[in-house]
């Protein structure tokens, strides 16, 4: 509370880091009611983002962001479900917003680079890799695991996959663990994502 009370710029600080918040999704709520939800969180965001400034909370905002976006599209999954309208949407249009959403990803060409291990700044900045795997005729999207993990919930991301190996966006291989982690490590640590090829939709 002292904290609080002695920035001046508190209140403004708010309405900053939940507009923040809200501008990442705000082309995943197609809904009135998916807004108002989003932006209960978006308030919970911003009160914990300046708790962690205020050294109230020693959270990473970095983990604190992506635990409240996971919390977010599990409901967003959940009111899209029969728990709501009743509607459900099909595997067309799953798929639809998937390609649209990985074609806005912070991607790293990794073929036109000169060194080819990945800093962990690069890790931490994009949000998938764009690469030629060895045997591969054509470059294959690496997608974090992290970031599809964060926007679908275990359900949705099998039906998700279903669709993209019947178009031969992705194969059965590229779900399986053992074959789902990018060929470069970090530290020893490989990075884990999922291989599709987006040419083929």
């Amino acid at each position: 509370m002292y904290h609080l009370v002695r920035d001046e710029r508190a209140k403004g600080k708010l309405k900053e880091y939940s507009d923040e918040f809200i501008g990442q999704y705000k082309d995943s709520l197609s809904a009135p009611a998916q807004g108002r939800l989003a932006r209960h969180v978006a308030t919970a965001r911003a009160a914990a983002r300046l708790a962690i400034e205020y050294r109230v909370l020693p959270w990473s905002v970095r983990n604190t962001d992506k635990d409240l976006a996971t919390c977010l599209f599990a409901a967003l999954d959940w009111m899209s479900d029969d728990h709501s309208d009743g509607k459900v949407t099909s595997n067309e249009e799953l798929l639809t917003t998937f390609l649209s959403a990985i074609a806005d990803l912070k991607t790293l060409d990794v073929d036109n680079r000169k060194k080819s291990s990945l800093t962990a700044r690069e890790i931490e900045q994009h949000d998938a890799f764009r690469r030629t795997l060895k045997g591969e005729q054509e470059p294959i999207l690496l997608v974090k695991s992290s970031w599809v993990k964060t926007r679908y919930s275990k359900d949705v991301r099998k039906r998700l996959f279903a669709v993209c190996v019947d178009r031969g966006m992705m194969t059965e291989r590229g779900r399986s663990r053992d074959t789902q982690t990018h060929q470069e490590k970090l530290g020893g640590k490989p990075i884990e994502v999922y291989r599709i090829t987006t040419t083929r939709a």
